[in-house]
């Protein structure tokens, strides 16, 4: 969920009005209005708002939190989600290229079959998951722990 108050903040430091965010970001008028509102946005929106106001998508969040959502096939590609939690959410089949995981938190979440490839994943704490079939850089994590082991 996105901070509305502080995505008013990066609008109005721009000297934008609402209609101009909505029209560079590619969203509607009423999104604008909505996610100045409450918050309340897809995670596409999320990434439109962050990459038009060019700021790092966990700055605009709200506890940078992901809602619950299904995100199967999903891709994360050249993006800072850096000390986001992702939590409650399907991630099977994901794919995160390129990405900046530092400090994130993943919580009773579905990684299966997920690819992980060039990701920062320093001191990334993953909780209650499902990681069966998960690879980094192209390595099953059962192989990762199995070689760790020896």
């Amino acid at each position: 969920m996105l901070n509305g108050r502080t995505i008013r903040e990066k609008r109005l430091g721009r000297g934008w009005s609402q209609e101009q965010l909505a029209s560079v970001s590619g969203l509607g008028l009423r999104t604008i209005q909505r996610i100045e509102t409450d918050g309340s946005c897809s995670l596409e929106s999320q990434q439109a708002l962050a990459a038009v106001l060019e700021n790092p998508l966990s700055e605009l969040t709200d506890n940078a939190h992901i809602p619950p959502a299904s995100a199967k096939k999903r891709e994360f590609d050249d993006q800072d989600l850096s000390n986001f939690t992702f939590s409650n959410v399907n991630l099977a089949e994901a794919a995160f290229s390129n990405v900046n995981l530092h400090a994130s938190h993943f919580n009773n979440i579905r990684l299966s079959n997920a690819k992980f490839h060039n990701v920062s994943l320093a001191n990334v704490e993953i909780t209650n998951a499902d990681i069966s079939g998960l690879k980094i850089n192209g390595v099953l994590i059962s192989e990762l722990f199995a070689n760790q082991a020896k």
